[in-house]
């Protein structure tokens, strides 16, 4: 227990408590997180697709390899520019084979989604934005 409050440490962990309002037009607030940022997920991808890079507006980032047992998740940052609901941010997805030549490049433009895990008026507000690609058979499929 937490002197003077009632509550333990192993229910806040299991977030089954809700922080309430002091009285004074304050919003009860839960404390839960939230990551924003840009997500692509890769399923399927062709055998000599060996390693993937996401770019988002003018940042790639490094090189990573993709999985074959699962998904290959990518995550970058919102630029800031991009942080508001309903902007559109550019983003690349460049397959590589072994050797680091480009076998696909998938460009698309998603658009920004403003979310607030613990409701209106509480902290805090991410931006996230993201989609998935599917290979098969030389072509992909973008949802």
């Amino acid at each position: 227990m937490l002197a003077g409050t009632g509550l333990s440490l192993a229910g806040m962990a299991a977030g089954s408590y809700v922080a309430v309002g002091q009285g004074n037009d304050e919003p009860a607030c839960t404390l839960i997180g939230c990551a924003g940022g840009v997500q692509v997920t890769l399923r399927q991808m062709p055998a000599q697709a060996a390693r993937v890079r996401l770019c988002v507006n003018r940042h790639c980032g490094k090189a990573t390899r993709i999985y074959r047992t699962g998904p290959t998740y990518l995550h970058s940052r919102v630029p800031r520019e991009a942080r508001r609901a309903g902007a559109r941010v550019r983003v690349r997805v460049v397959l590589l084979d072994r050797e680091g030549r480009v076998l696909a490049t998938i460009a698309r433009r998603p658009r920004v989604t403003r979310f607030t895990p613990n409701g209106d008026g509480c902290p805090p507000t991410c931006f996230g934005a993201g989609f998935d690609v599917r290979g098969r058979g030389g072509r992909f499929t973008v949802s």
